[in-house]
């Protein structure tokens, strides 16, 4: 009688075993079926998408290869930086913690001479980068701008300069290629007539900048500063932020001490 019982028992939990799994199966093939019907319409959309996916991929990339393609032409230090909310034009230091990359003396002045990218942040004195932070906020603070022009020179390069002028002054003992080689330079540099041989640029000291107003008038040059200038120099020496114009004919020069 218990192994009658026993058998059905096992009979009973096969058979529910056995419908479950017949259950699960006819379930599966229905949701595959459905899956099936849909295709026709869902992959002709993805191809598409795919397709425009591809194609954008391709225009970014593209693009993302053209300024790669510019940005190895030139050292990283050029950018356009916003500076505590300013927009700062020329080649600006960037962030804090950011790791640029290194150059020789020689590579400097090779990117100075022939590819004029011209203002250097590597190798300037920390005091003079706290001033030039100091200089733009108090710039941000009146809505005017800044344009930088030279930071850091090798002294390869300063020696260079220094020799062109040093030859214009007097131009008798050159020949016509000659002058005109110097007087060329003299341009493709934008030199005034006061280089020094052992400058402040050098030492990490120094760089040149114009200053703009709220309504884009340059506050000073070459042969002119605007007393608002002098004005906002002083008061940031006023917070022991040490920075002045102080030679004639090249109020484009900022020097630390």
């Amino acid at each position: 009688m218990n192994n009658k019982y026993q058998n059905s028992q096992i009979f009973i939990r096969s058979f529910v075993v056995l419908f479950v799994v017949c259950m699960f199966v006819i379930i599966l093939c229905a949701a595959g079926c459905a899956e099936k019907d849909v295709p026709l319409v869902l992959e002709n959309e993805i191809e598409n998408s795919s397709d425009s996916s591809d194609d954008s991929d391709n225009d970014s990339n593209d693009s993302l290869e053209s300024q790669q393609n510019e940005e190895d032409n030139i050292p990283v230090e050029k950018v356009i930086e916003k500076t505590l909310g300013l927009v700062v034009d020329g080649y600006i230091h960037f962030p804090d913690g950011y790791k640029e990359k290194q150059y020789t003396e020689a590579e400097m002045f090779d990117l100075l001479e022939n590819d004029r990218q011209t203002v250097w942040w590597q190798n300037v004195k920390p005091e003079l980068y706290d001033a030039k932070m100091a200089l733009e906020a108090a710039i941000l603070e009146k809505g005017w701008r800044i344009r930088y022009t030279s930071a850091y020179r090798p002294q390869q390069y300063q020696s260079h300069l220094f020799d062109i002028i040093t030859k214009l002054y007097d131009t008798s003992m050159l020949s016509a290629e000659e002058k005109k080689y110097y007087e060329d330079e003299k341009v493709k540099h934008n030199l005034g007539t006061l280089v020094l041989a052992d400058s402040p640029h050098t030492h990490g000291t120094s760089f040149d900048a114009i200053v703009y107003d709220e309504n884009g008038k340059a506050l000073n040059g070459m042969q002119f500063k605007d007393e608002r200038l002098e004005v906002l120099l002083r008061d940031l020496r006023d917070k022991s932020i040490s920075l002045w114009l102080v030679f004639e004919k090249d109020y484009v020069h900022f020097d630390l001490w």
